[in-house]
């Protein structure tokens, strides 16, 4: 008997330190939250009725024809995860000027999807999206084509400034923590780390001013570290960069 309770206490506590806690409840998780791509940080679900239709797309947010206040929306859309989904932004509704696309990945969350928009696209123009999954590389099934408008906004953020690690300094692990100046304002971060002298390949968004490297870099590096704002209005300039080098082992 003595047995059996003490294996139910255990169950209980294991059961209470894994719950994912919302916030404002009595107990938070103690990481820094942040989603890096493919994947999309999204903290709170639009509440929708609407039934998934098989393998098409249905898009939420922006509303079609609603005008909207920031040159980076987040698009909301619903679909079954099974496929590989791309989205087009265009000028017009034949799709013959693209301003914006994201190439065809994989979402393992849904049925609703959040993208989060990496570039800013001009104000005070009218846009037509649309997401489709792929049936075979560059052959799609498209969603119905609906459209918004960019109205004008405030200003775009300041560049953050970079705190740690210092520019040039030697970091104890291959999962560095980063930390940057919290702008007022901003929602979320975007951070891209690319070894020196190559392009920005790793690309983390996070909504916290810091963050640890969610997947290891290659040892004995020199990496360069930039990271840029959104607000309300769309996304602000990247930082200046800085450098550090990964421990050799």
């Amino acid at each position: 008997m003595r047995r059996f309770v003490i294996l139910c206490i255990v169950v209980i506590l294991s059961v209470f330190a894994a719950w994912p806690w919302l916030p404002g409840g009595s107990a938070q998780p103690s990481g820094v939250a942040l989603v890096y791509l493919p994947c999309v940080y999204g903290p709170q679900p639009t509440p929708t009725p609407i039934p998934v239709p098989g393998d098409v797309p249905i898009l939420l947010t922006p509303t079609d024809g609603s005008p909207i206040t920031t040159a980076a929306p987040e698009l909301v859309w619903l679909a079954d995860g099974t496929h590989w989904y791309a989205i087009h932004i265009a000028t017009d509704a034949q799709f013959s000027e693209v301003a914006a696309t994201v190439s065809p990945r994989s979402y393992l969350d849904g049925p609703e999807h959040r993208t989060v928009l990496l570039v800013n696209l001009p104000h005070t123009s009218q846009y037509f999206w649309r997401v489709g999954y792929e049936t075979e590389p560059g052959t799609y099934v498209w969603s119905a084509v609906e459209s918004f408008v960019i109205s004008e906004s405030g200003d775009l953020p300041a560049a953050p400034q970079l705190l740690w690690p210092e520019s040039c300094s030697v970091v104890s692990s291959n999962r560095p923590r980063l930390i940057w100046e919290q702008l007022s304002g901003a929602d979320m971060y975007l951070v891209t780390v690319g070894v020196n002298g190559n392009s920005f390949t790793n690309v983390v968004l996070s909504p916290l001013s810091e963050l640890v490297m969610p997947f290891p870099l290659l040892p004995g590096r020199t990496y360069a570290w930039r990271v840029r704002a959104r607000n309300a209005s769309g996304w602000g300039g990247d930082s200046e960069p800085w450098l550090f080098t990964t421990p050799a082992n």
